[in-house]
């Protein structure tokens, strides 16, 4: 036996994985509120049966067709729960095989096995009546797969014979399914799992017929299978199970398609019960091409997120090796292998501290202004990103040689993004040097307003109202005025 559970990422909770959720949660709600009360159908229906003369009359005649059909164990089985004067398990075991019998119930509907010529074929028929009302208020039997019926081939995916059936579908279903729904899309993942899906009970229906069949198995693979292609030779993290020894190992992901498609073929060849491995098969090899096309033909895999593990370990090698370079004053080296980084992301805040930090030497160079505009120009309300322009700004001020390098707009929208970011002393210097050097810029009534709204959520009121004011008087025409007007009034 062979397990294998990729766990390479963790689920963004700020980007839930809805399609997922949905599904484990349908899954859920159909086990335990539609399905959850079939038990208790079922075994009115089974001693509603045994109170009958039907068992006398069906059960004998269902043996006599598994004899003719050469199925010899079931047979003696059957004859064994037969023979018994109390009905048992093994009677209710009977009963169940011969209901799932789609070829025999077929011939038990068209009055094939009890014919009109029998000469208690009216009691059976009213009894046979009146049971087949119990038996089909039992949705597992009535939803569970049937060749025949096209609804069924969906809706077989949502049964579960167990709780542990349900169980064990619904955890590899999370932890698979959202990484895949991540890379997909929700919309496109939802469709791809019910192809995945239907591909699997197709395939089981080609092999196996009219055969019997539930559960999410056959889509969950498809999930497995969609997982393989898409990170394709990227190395990810994998627990594994083998008999009793487990492990976790960092392989190649397209390592899942060949295992995972040997250790479904072992099952099927070894003949372990009660388990669908054609639908497995079908599911997998279903998911894998629906990622192929996805990922090759119509190109909808977000690839930023498949390749953002490498991304950030190569991130890491690369500033690790430059903080080296730092600590043994080979700065020049350092700062290649920064700009190198810098070029990969270049909103990276702690590698643009590291290079102000390493082109501070020489205030008068382009490269020390252009890193210092770099940070000064970032677009963001992160907290740490905006200390960091804060700080840098706060020196930038004071060692640009000749002189600072911002354009006045650049300067308003500093102060705006400071005066919203708690950096309000910064922003008020600011907007205090515009106002006695350039007092007619355009941004400059905004930038005042927000300094004024910063004032306000620092509970500063005397600051506050010093700076509508000022915004009122100075600017009496502007958009930001009337906004400062009608605080004012407040």
């Amino acid at each position: 036996m062979l397990l294998l559970l990729p766990l390479d990422r963790k689920i963004d909770w700020k980007k839930p994985p809805l399609a997922t959720l949905a599904l484990v949660l349908a899954n859920c709600f159909i086990f335990f509120f539609i399905q959850g009360s079939d038990d208790e159908r079922w075994r009115a229906a089974a001693d509603h049966y045994f109170s009958t003369a039907l068992p006398k009359l069906e059960l004998p005649a269902y043996i006599d067709e598994l004899e003719q059909r050469g199925e010899t164990e079931l047979v003696t089985a059957a004859r064994e729960a037969l023979g018994k004067d109390a009905v048992d398990a093994r009677a209710w075991w009977l009963l169940v095989a011969m209901q799932g019998d789609r070829e025999f119930v077929s011939k038990l509907a068209r009055q094939a096995i009890i014919t009109v010529d029998h000469p208690q074929f009216e009691a059976w028929k009213v009894a046979r009546s009146e049971f087949e009302l119990r038996y089909q208020r039992i949705v597992t039997p009535a939803y569970a797969f049937h060749y025949g019926e096209p609804v069924t081939y969906l809706t077989s995916m949502f049964l579960h014979g167990s709780f542990m059936h349900l169980l064990g579908n619904m955890v590899f279903l999370l932890i698979v399914g959202f990484t895949v729904e991540r890379i997909l899309g929700s919309g496109q993942f939802l469709v791809s799992y019910l192809i995945g899906g239907l591909l699997a009970v197709g395939l089981w229906a080609v092999v196996h017929g009219d055969l019997g069949l539930l559960g999410a198995s056959g889509a969950i693979s498809a999930v497995m299978g969609m997982y393989s292609i898409l990170f394709g030779l990227r190395k990810i993290r994998f627990f594994y199970l083998v008999l009793f020894y487990f492990d976790f190992v960092k392989a190649p992901a397209l390592i899942l398609l060949p295992l995972w498609l040997a250790n479904e073929f072992y099952g099927l060849y070894a003949g372990y019960e009660g388990i669908g491995y054609i639908a497995h098969i079908g599911g997998f090899a279903g998911g894998a091409l629906t990622a192929f096309v996805q990922t090759r033909i119509l190109h909808t895999a977000d690839v930023d997120y498949l390749e953002k593990p490498a991304r950030e370990e190569q991130r890491a090698r690369g500033y690790e090796q430059a903080m080296n370079l730092m600590g043994a004053l080979k700065f020049d080296q350092a700062k290649t292998i920064l700009f190198d980084l810098l070029r990969q992301n270049p909103t990276d805040g702690t590698v643009l501290s590291q290079l102000y930090a390493i082109t501070r030497a020489r205030p008068e160079s382009d490269e020390y202004h252009g890193v210092a505009m770099r940070i000064l120009e970032l677009d963001t309300e992160d907290p740490a990103t905006l200390r960091l322009m804060n700080d840098t700004f706060s020196d930038y001020s004071e060692q640009a040689k000749p002189a600072m390098r911002l354009v006045p707009e650049a300067l308003a929208g500093l102060a705006k993004r400071f005066a919203r970011g708690a950096h309000i002393a910064m922003a008020e210097r600011i907007v205090l040097f515009l106002i006695r050097k350039l007092p007619t810029l355009a941004p400059l009534p905004d930038a005042l307003f927000d300094l004024t709204e910063g004032f306000r959520r620092n509970r500063q009121e005397k600051k506050y109202q010093q700076y509508l004011r000022m915004l009122v008087q100075n600017y009496p025409n502007s958009d930001a005025a009337q906004r400062a007007r009608r605080g004012f009034r407040s």
